[in-house]
């Protein structure tokens, strides 16, 4: 049996009282009075729940605004000087790559940004009041590192190729976040890893299909031209930059891809292979066409047939492929 809390009964008693012998002001006052002091609380309580996230960025910036207003001061002078921002969207499980841009200016609530990467006007709705993150190269003020902020996007401003510029609030707080959990490591000698991918959209029978993207010899006179280069590489992921056909479904963040990665091994001039599901953590789409795809590690496969794989969840890296890279 559902039992109605005493204080509802209450007010519902005081309801009838006050309408039932017509309305009399006092006595209207005082229930209404009483509805504020249920409601309102309530309210404020949802409130605060819904823009948690929004109460935390202003209160602590109001509070840094006070405290460390010198340091700021200096970070804000750092930035001005065309610094490069890796702008994000952050999301649920992850950060959505929009594009870059430099501080144009910086005031005490606010600052503008000018894109220098190409960023679809469509995209002036998802991200207008969105909470973003902006990385850039790490440097140190007051004995601190920094080289990322979070704040939120208040307007964007479009152009003929893309959005222009973005104004949004001046950070809470300038911290350090770690990017990767493995360091990419350039490669010394051309050649020495070669990479096949299938998009999402292959994922179940690459086995039997061609790679939507692999790396191609210079001199291969193949007809081969959806060509990919290694940029960097770990143990837990790499970045890889891919020249799509035209007409090539893009790539998008947080897809899953299968990707074998051939990596020479040094001591025996052999190439160890390794079957893998990455998830595209980064896409960059620079204006001159070429794409550059951040790459994370998943899980590792084994061949158990012809067309079958069995898979292991990665944890952080892979220990074979960290040996190999040294």
């Amino acid at each position: 049996m559902t039992r109605i809390p005493v204080a509802q009964v209450w007010f519902f008693r005081d309801i009838q009282r006050a309408f039932g012998k017509g309305v009399d002001p006092e006595v209207l006052i005082e229930v209404l009075l009483k509805f504020v002091l249920i409601a309102g609380p309530l309210v404020m309580i949802f409130v605060v729940w819904r823009y948690w996230d929004k109460v935390v960025f202003f209160g602590t910036r109001a509070y840094n605004m006070k405290k460390f207003k010198p340091i700021r001061t200096c970070i804000a002078k750092h930035l001005k000087k065309r610094v490069t921002l890796e702008v994000y969207v952050v999301g649920a499980k992850a950060q959505q790559f929009i594009g870059r841009a430099t501080v144009t200016k910086f005031g005490k609530k606010r600052l503008s940004v000018g894109f220098v990467t190409e960023v679809p006007n469509a995209l002036s709705r998802v991200i207008t009041g969105k909470r973003i993150i902006c990385y850039c190269k790490p440097f140190k003020v007051g004995g601190k590192r920094i080289n990322s902020f979070y704040t939120y996007i208040l307007r964007t401003q479009p152009g003929v190729a893309g959005i222009k510029s973005a104004i949004m609030y001046t950070p809470a707080d300038y911290i350090d976040t770690v990017r990767r959990s493995t360091a990419r490591k350039r490669l010394g000698q051309a050649g020495a890893v070669r990479v096949k991918l299938w998009g999402a959209a292959k994922k179940e029978k690459f086995t039997v299909l061609a790679p939507d993207f692999e790396t191609v010899e210079q001199d291969d006179k193949s007809s081969w031209k959806a060509g990919t280069k290694v940029v960097n590489i770990s143990a837990g992921g790499l970045k890889l930059e891919v020249h799509p056909k035209r007409g090539m479904v893009q790539p998008k963040v947080n897809e899953q891809v299968v990707l074998e990665v051939m990596i020479l091994n040094p001591s025996k001039s052999t190439f160890s292979k390794f079957i893998l599901i990455g998830a595209l953590r980064n896409v960059a789409r620079p204006p001159s066409g070429t794409v550059y795809l951040g790459i994370q590690f998943l899980s590792l496969g084994e061949r158990t047939g012809s067309r079958t794989v069995k898979w292991q969840t990665i944890k952080d890296e892979v220990p074979e492929i960290a040996k190999l890279l040294g």
